[in-house]
């Protein structure tokens, strides 16, 4: 029991903790988001959006789609940096 939880469990952690982060990123982006918009929802709404306007502004797509980025650049980013943070903290009790 005592190999399995102070040296299995370390390694195998260590091992996973990449893909784990990369899959919980990929779910953020597939799932429903906050409001139940998904990201396909999203940007359909965002193309509806760009065709209403599109004689009204010509340039609604680059507003629209850059509001879109920056939500998903918003919700994924703070991912990314945490799954550096705990590389590196990891890496650091490893070696």
């Amino acid at each position: 029991m005592q190999i399995t939880l102070y040296i299995l469990f370390p390694q195998a952690f260590l091992a996973l903790l990449p893909s784990s982060v990369n899959l919980f990123t990929r779910m953020v982006k597939t799932t429903a988001l906050i409001s139940l918009i998904g990201a396909i929802d999203l940007l359909k709404v965002g193309q509806q959006i760009i065709e209403v306007n599109l004689i009204h502004m010509p340039h609604a797509s680059f507003y629209v789609y850059g509001l879109i980025f920056i939500l998903y650049f918003a919700l994924c980013y703070p991912l990314s940096y945490l799954s550096q943070h705990l590389e590196k903290k990891y890496q650091h009790n490893r070696g």
